[in-house]
């Protein structure tokens, strides 16, 4: 794609940000599991906590939860079920590193050198995205992730709030943290900084959530 509008900026960013909401409607459109519902994975290949695969499984799910695992068929009864012949169910994946908005800035700017790549392309796009655009980046991302199966992330961005409300709305979990750079040493200590109010609203949001799916981090950057 080919940048264009706001400062040469905006092309990408539309056309990612109309993606991302087609792929997450396609998402939601899937029955969500609620406290109340199950699921049954049937006859399906286990890859267990010591990595070895047990075969004709089945695997029960009530909301959140794992409840059962084992080679009995447990009760049928009022739950969605899987077929699992054929198919193997592994632990979930864990994203240990993640700018989850970045979605919207791939393949911008490739093959440019780190430096050229930071000051020319990434810092000023960064500038000029907004809390919208940067939510439906996040739920892009989150999207492509849930659909690899990945189920928690550990990220660090700009406006947090706008992830956490993406995180939230996707039932994925999140390690959220914002970023603490100083890039001109101008500030003494880290209660200086932006980073340190954002951190803390992000803490007293984690605080107020009916769930313990997203942990706030203490975030120092790397220098470039």
């Amino acid at each position: 794609d080919s940048p264009g509008g706001r400062d040469g900026c905006t092309g990408p960013v539309v056309r990612r940000e109309r993606h991302a909401k087609s792929v997450w409607k396609a998402v939601c459109a899937q029955e969500r599991l609620t406290e109340e519902k199950k699921m049954l994975f049937r006859d399906i290949t286990l890859l267990d906590c010591n990595y070895e695969a047990r075969s004709h499984q089945n695997v029960l799910v009530r909301g959140e939860k794992i409840v059962y695992a084992g080679p009995e068929m447990p009760s049928a009864e009022g739950e969605l079920i899987y077929d699992g012949r054929g198919r193997l169910l592994v632990p979930g994946f864990f994203n240990m590193h993640c700018h989850v908005p970045m979605t919207l800035l791939r393949g911008y700017g490739e093959g440019l050198p780190l430096r050229r790549w930071l000051t020319e392309k990434m810092f000023p796009f960064e500038a000029t995205l907004t809390p919208e655009e940067i939510y439906w980046g996040a739920l892009l991302g989150i999207a492509e992730m849930v659909a690899g199966g990945t189920v928690s992330f550990t990220d660090m961005y700009l406006d947090t709030d706008r992830i956490f409300d993406a995180v939230e709305e996707s039932g994925i979990k999140a390690n959220l943290s914002s970023s603490a750079m100083d890039p001109a040493r101008s500030k003494s200590h880290y209660r200086e900084l932006p980073a340190f109010a954002h951190t803390k609203y992000l803490m007293d949001r984690v605080r107020a959530a009916a769930h313990d799916r997203i942990h706030a981090e203490v975030a120092i950057h790397a220098e470039y």
